[in-house]
């Protein structure tokens, strides 16, 4: 996403971009796989014909990665996968239902378009589209004049076998939704100018067959965080299972299950098959519960299970092994290889022995000392003044109680303020629609910006909660940039206007007082295991603001050592737990322009030198040099102040 922001290109272009740059990888266009060719339990070649041509291609391999989404190659081969829902005895989880059955979440046709004329135009759905019910019956609040994931079919519907029936009634679907923003639609003036522009046709499907693993990851291992000493690769979405009626779904809401999860471990048990002996899954065809899939299927885990895969796939032709093996005997290679290629592996550290950086002293230019630690979830942006109402919508976890809430406020006069806070709950994540105040509660801000606290007492399992503000003059609420999804402010001048979402921000709020502490920005945390802020202590060198750049820092080996490789590892904010969709092309944390100059002894030679960088991690590779130090300069970045290393690897 970083690449597509910077280069303003689409994702499709960005990977064809990182495709072409790889050297030994080839990228086959408009073929499908129709066969396999095995010996016993093994694939020993894929059958695949052009969509276009009719030409029939055959690919002859060791290790096979089915990532086709629907498990065609897992079908193909025999090996064993699941579809639909499972059972609420076989994983004892509590969003399965009593009965398995083989509903599958809908796909929804992306990228459809209702265009704005600029003057009223009557719109009529055809009489082979169905009608959704009138007004809020329909059972979804909508902010803007276009689709939405909810757009969906029922979930009995066969994606693989009745692809193009499955596609039919989502268009079906999309026409209807349309006719009831044009029609039936409470707030349908909003509507009045628009027509439908075009429809896509592609199903963007959400589940079909999953394979089954030597491991199957379910609903307990999600919710309760459980830590595999295999693990490969996290989720941290929630778990995401949309109504099986689809857009039908009328009061009940566009939600099956949107449960909280903390960060959840993917074992690499999940990644191969049981009883095909040399075949890999990747995509939403892992070997998960139809439950643990609301929290895996999500494009970012799918790209980090990838990453996994390849690695996995590429050790076992290089040490000639098979899947399960490697697990079994090498899993520590394979997730060291993950660090050293920037995977987030949240317990491990980097052990690699043949890291040189490990070994060296380091120091820098400047230090930072006035850099402050907390978990916040979202980069912090202005101020906006109490002028007017101003509300905030925020998911919570899994915690029945709400003991207080905290606010970051600030008091623009010298004498202190009391401010009136308004709590309201709601069940779903579709912005402002509750209408009566669960609690309100009053705070003294003092001159300054605070953590404000409310305490209160509330007692409640619904997953949001929103809060409001009313005018207070001489007060401030700090806004938070790319918020946690679901997360998002609003306004009002009077309160006869509706509070409506304001997307990719929120204000700056916390369920439990915010935990500050000064940051450690030693230059030790370059070669401390760690590519990321871990928390206060684990931090990462950051140089004195004060100073200015350029900032260097330096490993000083006390001795020679051939080095034909230095990894760099910079800050693009990627520590920000939150779910951003939107990616800024250049964060304010990130190093923009530096140079890598080696030490053998008598003279510095340069090594690389950089300019407009946009990217976290950085790769060089040179000559062979013998070196006794390496010193990285910092010229350039996104804030022009600070210099910014989470780590620095050399190897020979």
């Amino acid at each position: 996403m970083r690449t597509a922001a910077h280069f303003g290109c689409s994702l499709t272009e960005t990977m064809e971009r990182l495709c072409q740059a790889e050297s030994g990888l080839t990228v086959v266009y408009k073929q499908h796989v129709s066969a396999v060719e095995m010996t016993g339990q093994k694939i020993t070649a894929v059958l695949a014909r052009d969509v276009i041509t009719g030409v029939r291609y055959r690919y002859q391999g060791t290790c096979f990665v089915d990532a086709t989404g629907d498990a065609w190659l897992a079908h193909l081969s025999g090996a064993k996968y699941r579809i639909g829902r499972e059972a609420r005895h076989q994983h004892e989880e509590a969003f399965a239902p009593e009965t398995a059955d083989l509903l599958t979440m809908s796909g929804c046709i992306t990228n459809s378009v209702f265009l704005d004329t600029g003057a009223p135009v009557e719109w009529q759905a055809p009489d082979w589209v169905p009608r959704l019910p009138a007004g809020r019956a329909f059972g979804r609040n909508i902010e803007r004049i276009g689709p939405s994931w909810w757009t969906e079919a029922p979930n009995d519907f066969d994606d693989i076998y009745d692809a193009e029936l499955s596609r039919d009634e989502l268009f079906r679907v999309m026409l209807a939704y349309f006719h009831y923003l044009k029609n039936l639609w409470e707030e349908k003036e909003r509507a009045a100018s628009y027509v439908f522009g075009r429809m896509p046709y592609f199903d963007a499907k959400r589940e079909s067959r999953r394979m089954v693993g030597d491991y199957i990851l379910t609903q307990s291992d999600c919710v309760e965080g459980r830590r595999f000493e295999d693990v490969i690769a996290h989720s941290g979405w929630p778990i995401d299972l949309h109504h099986p009626r689809g857009i039908y779904s009328g009061h009940e809401g566009p939600f099956f299950s949107n449960s909280h999860v903390p960060l959840v471990s993917i074992p690499y048990r999940c990644l191969y098959s049981v009883n095909i002996e040399n075949l890999f899954a990747s995509g939403r065809n892992l070997s998960v519960s139809h439950v643990a899939l609301g929290t895996t299927r999500l494009q970012s885990t799918i790209a980090a299970v990838g990453q996994a895969v390849g690695t996995a796939a590429a050790m076992c032709v290089q040490r000639g092994m098979l899947p399960r093996a490697l697990g079994q005997e090498h899993i520590t290679d394979l997730q060291q290889r993950l660090l050293r290629d920037d995977a987030f592996l949240f317990d491990l550290e980097n052990q690699d022995p043949t890291d040189l950086a490990r070994t060296a002293e380091v120091c820098a230019s400047s230090v930072a000392h006035d850099e402050v630690w907390w978990p916040n979830l979202g980069i912090p942006g202005e101020l906006l003044p109490l002028d007017r109402s101003r509300a905030t919508f925020l998911a919570r976890g899994v915690e029945e109680e709400i003991p207080a809430l905290y606010l970051l406020l600030t008091n623009h006069t010298a004498e202190p303020l009391p401010v009136t806070i308004h709590v309201r709950l709601q069940a779903d994540p579709d912005g402002f629609t509750t209408e009566e105040d669960t609690a309100v509660a009053t705070a003294t801000v003092a001159p300054g910006e605070h953590w404000t606290c409310f305490p209160m007492s509330i007692k409640t399992s619904l997953r949001y909660l929103w809060v409001w503000l009313e005018e207070t003059p001489g007060l401030s609420w700090r806004v938070q940039k790319f918020p946690p999804l679901d997360w998002t402010r609003s306004e009002r001048q009077t309160s006869a206007v509706k509070f409506r979402n304001i997307r990719w921000e929120s204000h700056c709020i916390a369920l439990v007082e915010p935990d500050i502490r000064p940051a450690n920005c030693s230059t030790q945390n370059v070669i401390n295991g760690y590519s990321r802020i871990r928390d206060h202590e684990r931090y990462a060198w950051v140089s004195a603001s004060e100073e200015g750049l350029p900032q260097w820092l330096e490993l000083d080996w006390r001795q020679k050592h051939t080095v034909s490789t230095i990894h760099l590892t910079f800050d693009s904010d990627m520590n920000n737990p939150a779910l951003p969709i939107q990616v800024p092309a250049l964060p304010e944390t990130l190093v923009t322009a530096y140079t890598i100059e080696g030490f053998d002894g008598e003279n510095w030679h340069t090594l690389a030198e950089v300019s407009g960088n946009y990217l976290r991690k950085r790769v060089h590779r040179f000559a062979s040099q013998t070196l006794a130090k390496v010193r990285i300069t910092i010229h350039g970045s996104g804030n022009g102040k600070t210099a910014r290393l989470f780590e620095v690897r050399a190897y020979s």
